[in-house]
């Protein structure tokens, strides 16, 4: 049997993540843990699955609200486009 020891964590790119669902790892899977990388910056904390899910979240959230913001201004252009539009066309 192969012993991985996962205590020297780096940041590389993008890899893939794959545990074994039945081996219990408390010690780095658990809510303690979840809450320490909870709205930590990034590379603040060591190298963890939870930082990187973290970033994400947080960085899916900005994007909605900065493509809502510019929604709402592209309605309001085309409200007042087309309101120009109608104006001209009834004269």
């Amino acid at each position: 049997m192969i012993t991985i020891h996962l205590h020297s964590q780096t940041y590389t790119g993008s890899i893939l993540i794959a545990v074994n669902p039945f081996q219990r790892l408390p010690h780095l899977y658990d809510t303690h843990m979840m809450e320490q990388y909870k709205g930590a910056d990034f590379g603040e904390l060591s190298p963890h699955v939870f930082a990187i899910a973290d970033t994400a979240y947080r960085y899916i959230l900005v994007v909605q609200i900065l493509y809502l913001y510019i929604w709402q201004h592209a309605i309001h252009a085309l409200i007042y486009i087309t309101a120009l539009l109608w104006r001209n066309l009834s004269m």
